[in-house]
Order: C-alpha cells, then structure tokens, then sequence
C-alpha cells in the first residue's frame, strides 16, 4: 500500500507561471519522491515523498488521491529511474533485443517491463534499464510530456573528480553503487540492503574483486539514509573516506538535503 512519508511546502502552493516551474521525479520499486523546482530562483519550493509500491491501477490512484504535486499537469516533469533492472552496454555491440535477453539472463525473466536504453555518447555506451510498462505508460498519460532516464546514466553524464569514487543512492531495500576511477567507469549495480554491516561488506568486496583499496575510494552518498540508524553507523565504521552528498540548490528548511542531493544535481 502506498501511503505518503513526508510533505514539505505543498500547503503554499499559490498560483504561479508554469514555464518557470518543472517537477523531479524519482521513481524505484518502492518509493517515489516528487520535488517542485523553481527555475527563476534555483530553488526547490516543495516535495512530497511516498513509500509502498505503484506498479498497479489502484495503487497508483491512490497514489494520485494523497498528492498535490502531482495535480500539477501543466509543468515540465523530468523521472529519473531507479530500476534495479539495469545493464551498460558498449554503443558498438548495442542491441536492444539482445540486452532484454541479457537481463533476463542476469536478473531473471521478468514479465512486462518497458525496455528503454539512455545513449551516453561522450562515453561511447549506453545504459539499458527496465521499469513496470503499464506502470510508465500512466505516468505518460498523466504527464502527457515527461523526460525519463535512468539514475546510472544520470550519474555518469556528471563530471567526476580524479581518484577513485564510489557513488552510493540509497533507497528502501536497495543501493544504487557506481565506482569511477579517473572518470572510468569500474562498475555499476543495484545491491539489496540486507542489514547495516552486510551492506558494507558488499562494497568492500567489490572493491577487491576490482584491484581498488578500499580505504582510498571517496565514497559519496545521498538518498533514504538516516544520520542516526545502523546502515549510516556501520559504512562510516568500514568505509574509511565516506560522506553524505551536499547540494548548493536551495531548499525548505525542513528538508534533509542529502535525501535529494543527486537528484538536484541534474538540475545545477
């Protein structure tokens, strides 16, 4: 059942110029954050976030009944995809219908999903990803105009520093993990969140698996992570250069940045 976790801003919501407004979505199996940005200040205005799944009808008029954002047909929308059903793919060996056989063979057949591919020239690659289609077809609907990408792809069309950097997403039950190495891509994967220290070690096998010391990746995190439970305890313990994303786009002040913090990236 899909019910609403936070609500920040919506109760001042007054008439406004639509051009100068757009809605971020992010959507993974189970949440979906929505935050209203407003281009002229730079400046989140308001967000809602709401936990529980949305892949059938009811549960995505449900979904509709509790939020005001997404009320708001008349703004540009942009859904970054938090798929677990992912893979990179070199352009030269790029084939749609081959890579849907690929993921079925690496993650299980999966029935009725959307297969969709994100082009990164500049890397000479794309990222295949799958969601619900019936799921992404009432959101098109709904929307009527709506870009979509998938969150890897996000991450890998942003600049990286030298070194070695693990990106690390948060969400219920899943990390989004992308390891660059002087703006190399190393890998990239949707790992389940099992408990607070398994996760961690996870990471740090991966690591080894790749050649990297651990203690020398810059991990950078942003997503559902809180500052005082065990996950956020246990990767600051075993993950020496560790650190919550930050963000210079302004936002309500009872908003916890790093929730959003690579969300907002797309839009600085």
């Amino acid at each position: 059942m899909v019910a609403k976790s936070m609500d920040i801003g919506t109760h001042a919501l007054l008439p406004y110029e639509a051009h100068n407004r757009q809605l971020l979505l992010e959507w993974s199996p189970l949440h979906l954050h929505v935050l209203l940005f407003n281009n002229n200040t730079a400046s989140v205005e308001a967000l809602e976030s709401f936990s529980g799944s949305i892949d059938d009808e009811d549960e995505w008029d449900a979904l509709l009944g509790q939020s005001k954002l997404l009320q708001l047909h008349d703004v540009a929308v942009k859904l970054v995809a938090a798929a677990s059903r992912f893979l990179p793919c070199p352009l030269e060996v790029l084939d749609t219908d081959r890579c849907k056989q690929e993921l079925d063979l690496l993650l299980g057949a999966a029935l009725w999903q959307h297969t969709s591919s994100d082009i990164l020239q500049h890397r000479d690659m794309a990222i295949i990803w799958q969601m619900p289609e019936l799921l992404l077809q009432r959101m098109r609907n709904h929307f009527q105009v709506m870009q979509v990408q998938h969150v890897q792809s996000m991450l890998l069309q942003r600049p990286v520093a030298t070194g070695t950097i693990g990106q690390l997403l948060l969400a219920p039950q899943q990390c989004m993990l992308q390891l660059q190495q002087d703006g190399r891509l190393i890998f990239a994967a949707c790992l389940p969140v099992l408990n607070a220290d398994d996760l961690a070690y996870r990471l740090l096998q991966v690591c080894q698996q790749y050649g990297l010391n651990g203690a020398e990746v810059q991990w950078q995190c942003s997503g559902m992570i809180a500052t005082d439970g065990d996950l956020y305890t246990s990767l600051q313990k075993y993950l020496q250069q560790f650190q919550l994303q930050t963000t210079d786009v302004s936002m309500p002040a009872e908003a916890t940045t790093h929730y959003f913090a690579h969300l907002l990236a797309v839009l600085s």
